[in-house]
């Protein structure tokens, strides 16, 4: 699959998001991941994968798209509508994503009837499967959060953190909350961007 149609699944994916955020359904981060798994699940068939929380060396991703044994994309996921995520917080999943960028494949912990663990031998048993990254790779961070944080624009993002320069294939999934404290009313206004 080319970056493109990758960029288009996740805006797809992110509108499907939008409604659900704005029926008061997404209450926490892993609420958030749960509604882009799900959505991803119905988007891309039967011949993907849609892994969630995998390992990847010392870090796990909150989720990775593969076809095959190519990664589609990798997605790292903040939840803050009502505040802003701490700079060292987002400057991490940043750095996440770029060292997921300079990586050439991951064989991650997935379970299954071909990958159980020998507790007489203390040892696992069964082949882990090798995904590859390419040059259509999709490296995405998905926030919902105040609109006035540095992570709700790709413009903003990129002076908070000089690190989304050297990742390519860059996808911001943003959710911008505008809060009228007044009224005790918020407007949203969720939108992709990125780098290709």
């Amino acid at each position: 699959m080319e970056k493109k149609q990758i960029r288009n699944l996740l805006e797809d994916c992110w509108k499907g998001v939008e409604v659900y955020y704005k029926s008061n359904s997404i209450s926490s981060e892993r609420s958030l991941q749960a509604e882009i798994y799900s959505n991803l699940r119905g988007l891309v068939g039967e011949h993907c994968k849609v892994l969630v929380e995998p390992s990847i060396e010392k870090y796990i991703p909150d989720i990775v798209v593969v076809d095959s044994n190519q990664i589609l994309c990798i997605i790292e996921i903040k939840f803050a509508p009502h505040w802003w995520i701490s700079g060292l917080t987002l400057k991490g999943d940043i750095n996440k994503l770029s060292l997921y960028s300079k990586m050439k494949y991951f064989e991650p912990i997935i379970f299954g009837p071909k990958r159980v663990f020998d507790t007489n031998n203390k040892k696992w048993l069964g082949e882990r499967t090798i995904f590859s990254f390419t040059d259509e790779t999709v490296f995405c961070f998905a926030v919902i959060t105040r609109n006035e944080a540095p992570s709700s624009t790709l413009l903003k993002l990129r002076e908070y953190s000089s690190e989304i320069e050297s990742i390519d294939n860059f996808c911001l999934l943003s959710g911008l909350i505008t809060v009228d404290e007044e009224k005790a009313l918020s407007s949203e206004e969720f939108i992709v961007e990125s780098t290709f």
